[in-house]
């Protein structure tokens, strides 16, 4: 492993400072060469990120003056989908606000040296953008979107369909699309559809390896017909060339 791009943004100056000083004993307690950056105010994080492409973990504090952490965390994980975000907060009941993002682990204030030592674990051993993370029924649950097949969307309740699970929670369908990145497609109003395990597509709907069917929009079809070709002509590269 390389050098890892690691950024820290709290609006508090002494816990920044000092949380510094304890992440860069992880580090060099796990043999992590890492490169830190430290920022009280989002603006000049976020021109960080622009001009360096992302980071490859970010501790964000969700109660900022200017931004909301979890608004940054769905920048950050937006535009530069190979960063991993732990959100920090001094307040247990923020907790509830995360499902709108995609956090790899979230720390409560004052920060131990072992939880925090878990958290920069489960960061790095996590690919970026393997889970997904919601709250359902009270808890906090985190999807595996490779066995996502597919999201449906009924009032305000969506409901996630993955292989061995079903979920629902509320919210919308485009913002979880977004989330969900480039092997998910809006098919219809009311669905977004895993690629990678759609079987075949006909006329009007889209069929899993599950066998399970969803319908496409007539105005989408020309889209989800290029993309899901595209993307099985990309895989069979792939497989070809043994990536």
């Amino acid at each position: 492993m390389g050098t890892i791009h690691v950024a820290v943004l709290d609006d508090n100056e002494e816990f920044l400072h000092g949380f510094a000083k304890m992440l860069a004993e992880e580090f060099h307690n796990c043999n992590i060469d890492a490169k830190t950056f430290l920022f009280s105010k989002a603006e000049p994080f976020l021109d960080h990120l622009k001009n360096n492409n992302g980071v490859d973990l970010c501790f964000l504090d969700i109660l900022l003056p200017d931004h909301h952490g979890v608004s940054l965390a769905k920048i950050l994980q937006t535009q530069f989908p190979r960063s991993r975000v732990i959100f920090m907060s001094g307040v247990a009941a923020t907790a509830a606000d995360i499902f709108d993002a995609d956090p790899s682990y979230f720390l409560i204030k004052p920060i131990l040296p072992q939880r925090l030592h878990t958290a920069v674990s489960a960061a790095m051993q996590e690919k970026p953008c393997e889970f997904l993370t919601i709250r359902s029924k009270g808890q906090m649950l985190r999807l595996s979107k490779s066995t996502l097949e597919y999201v449906e969307i009924m009032g305000r309740t969506l409901t996630f369909h993955g292989l061995d699970y079903l979920h629902s929670t509320s919210g919308r369908l485009d913002a979880i699309t977004r989330l969900l990145g480039e092997d998910f497609i809006r098919c219809h109003k009311s669905y977004t559809a895993n690629l990678k395990l759609v079987h075949q597509i006909d006329k009007t709907d889209l069929v899993f390896f599950s066998e399970k069917r969803i319908p496409i929009a007539r105005p989408k079809l020309p889209e989800v017909r290029e993309k899901f070709f595209s993307y099985f002509a990309v895989g069979k590269m792939n497989r070809r060339e043994g990536k």
